[in-house]
């Protein structure tokens, strides 16, 4: 299942142990190459489990999409009221909303 397999290269275990592998002196310059990772050996499980577990990644993703969307839009509304406190104090009137 080519997604599962999308999935084991996201996986930050398996990134390090595939940084581990390059001949390089930074981190960000290792060499990587095929001949170096073509022979490690992943285990797979059957394909009921990789939909089952695909599908509860793609569970999770969207919670964490739709809780980072969340909190950026309350970083939007904690500026504009930051924005609007900064305006009373230098003013001494209250903001006319945008409504």
């Amino acid at each position: 299942m080519p997604r599962f397999g999308l999935r084991i290269f996201e996986s930050k275990a398996f990134q390090k142990f595939v940084a581990s592998l390059g001949n390089g002196i930074l981190e960000h310059r290792a060499a990587i190459g095929w001949d170096d990772i073509k022979n490690v050996k992943v285990l797979v499980p059957p394909r009921d489990q990789q939909q089952a577990l695909l599908d509860y990644l793609d569970q999770v993703t969207e919670k964490l999409d739709r809780l980072a969307r969340l909190r950026e839009r309350q970083i939007e509304l904690l500026a504009e009221y930051r924005a609007s406190l900064i305006h009373e104090c230098v003013t001494g009137q209250r903001p006319v909303p945008n409504n």
